[in-house]
């Protein structure tokens, strides 16, 4: 019993340094945060929730036949669930997810920026709500089909945040993978003791991955201690 007490406090502690790192993780690879491509004026409306206008300055980038295809992808990234926040209907969040689809299909686009693109639309049916219509809207064609779990929403994110991190490896992409393989510890009790060892170690040298290149993105990225997020 002092064991499985132990273990049980030693899982809970791995998703509590988990959520910590996902908090820091989601606030550095905020894509809003690239002022240099992404105007200044779309990186305050988002941060600071004025969401209509948002909306506004990124469909001129995109009607704006002088914007580069990195650009405008950097743009919808910016404003994913600004259209939904405005208007409250679901069917915004669906255009959404094409126009990230969209964004990690471009081969124009930078690896990073398809990477974050991906790590979004993994995100998506977590993050607002659950909706079942964003859920088929994700994975129903390819090369997005190839990784859906019918009747497992969670592990298809999984493998979503995995092909974001092999494209470009990100501190987000390894916290939720991370959080994926602790959480398993507590959801399932009557987990096997081996696969139960391996996915805490799944999930510490995920957080230990999340750690050390959220390191090299504090490097990278001038505006990792500012901001709102």
């Amino acid at each position: 019993t002092a064991r499985k007490s132990a273990r049980a406090l030693s899982i809970l502690g791995i998703i509590g340094i988990v959520c910590v790192f996902l908090a820091v993780s989601l606030y550095v690879s905020w894509p809003k945060l690239r002022t240099i491509l992404v105007p200044q004026e779309l990186s305050d409306s988002t941060q600071k929730g004025e969401y209509a206008k948002a909306v506004q300055i990124t469909q001129a980038i995109l009607d704006d036949p002088n914007t580069t295809d990195e650009q405008k992808a950097l743009a919808v990234l910016s404003y994913v669930g600004a259209r939904y926040r405005v208007s409250g209907d679901a069917s915004d969040l669906l255009l959404d997810i094409r126009d990230l689809k969209k964004v990690i299909l471009n081969p124009a686009v930078s690896a990073k920026t398809r990477a974050d693109s991906m790590a979004w639309l993994a995100g998506m049916y977590g993050s607002f709500g659950r909706n079942r219509a964003l859920f088929v809207e994700t994975y129903k064609d390819e090369p997005f089909k190839s990784y859906l779990v019918e009747g497992d929403p969670e592990l298809s994110a999984r493998h979503l945040f995995e092909f974001s991190y092999k494209i470009n490896p990100s501190s987000y992409a390894a916290i939720n993978i991370a959080s994926w393989y602790a959480s398993q510890g507590v959801l399932h009790p009557d987990l096997d003791q081996a696969s139960r060892d391996t996915y805490i170690k799944l999930a510490t040298d995920n957080l230990a991955l999340a750690e050390s290149i959220s390191l090299q993105e504090q490097q990278a990225n001038p505006n990792y201690i500012n901001g709102a997020r």
